[in-house]
């Protein structure tokens, strides 16, 4: 499972351990539509439930000594519109749009090359995390304009993916593999939120902060941005990618470490 990003479970099962990373090539439910479609589908359900739970528990959540709000609902819309508004250039776009392209084909080479002459099978996933983190460094790539608008682009595009993912036929395919992980998915979603949001009622945070934390940790930086908008919580907006984003970066390899480790 990612921490801190979306809620995923990685199988890998391989008679030669050297091998087990290329065991998703030759695994018989291989196809990610059948595989992930739980993912989806709870991510979609808990997405849902960080919106509703902060209006249900309200009236008997105990008063928040932590993370209260510092703007109403309606300031945080009307200033949503202004947020998602950046003037930008062709060439800056282009910039952005070829960064991309490059660092996808880049991690695909390399993990290929590594195959290939070294014996090493790393997942171009990892590779492309680690390139991303070191182009966020550099300040040239960090005051492009456009970022944020093809940002919340793909936030938006990502949501519909999500919403379009969540085929229960598919799901049924898998048979009983499916509902094994739907199943061990549940149990530490409903675990985390049990803590989650037991520990912030205990120490009195606000329940927003709560719902938000949550998200970011089960739906990743994207979902969490979402929910905070939806809580009119703009103030939180920031952490929530920040947090999302940290899960994205540790839970890559932390995954992927502990498949090759324990599996």
């Amino acid at each position: 499972m990612e921490v801190g990003g979306e809620c995923r479970l990685v199988v890998l099962r391989s008679r030669n351990r050297k091998n087990l990373l290329k065991t998703s090539h030759s695994w018989p439910h291989r196809d990610p539509r059948r595989t992930s479609s739980h993912t989806h589908i709870l991510t979609t359900v808990w997405m849902a439930a960080t919106i509703a739970l902060p209006r249900l528990l309200k009236r008997v959540w105990p008063s928040a000594r932590f993370g209260i709000p510092v703007e109403t609902a309606e300031t945080a819309t009307a200033s949503d519109v202004t947020d998602d508004t950046e003037n930008v250039h062709p060439v800056n776009l282009g910039f952005l749009l070829a960064i991309g392209a490059a660092s996808l084909w880049s991690s695909r080479l390399i993990a290929d090359w590594l195959a290939t002459s070294q014996g090493i099978n790393l997942p171009s996933v990892i590779i492309l995390t680690s390139i991303a983190l070191m182009l966020a460094q550099f300040r040239p790539i960090q005051k492009q304009s456009g970022s944020q608008v093809l940002g919340m682009f793909a936030m938006y595009l990502f949501l519909s993916v999500i919403a379009a993912s969540c085929d229960i036929a598919a799901f049924q395919e898998i048979g009983g593999l499916g509902v094994t992980l739907f199943l061990f998915a549940s149990i530490a979603i409903v675990t985390h939120a049990v803590i989650t949001f037991g520990a912030a009622a205990l120490f009195r945070i606000d329940v927003n902060v709560a719902a938000i934390a949550s998200q970011a940790n089960i739906g990743g930086a994207t979902t969490a941005l979402s929910v905070a908008r939806s809580l009119g919580r703009r103030d939180l907006v920031l952490p929530a990618v920040l947090v999302g984003s940290l899960g994205y970066a540790v839970g890559t390899y932390l995954g992927f470490a502990v498949a090759e480790l324990f599996l």
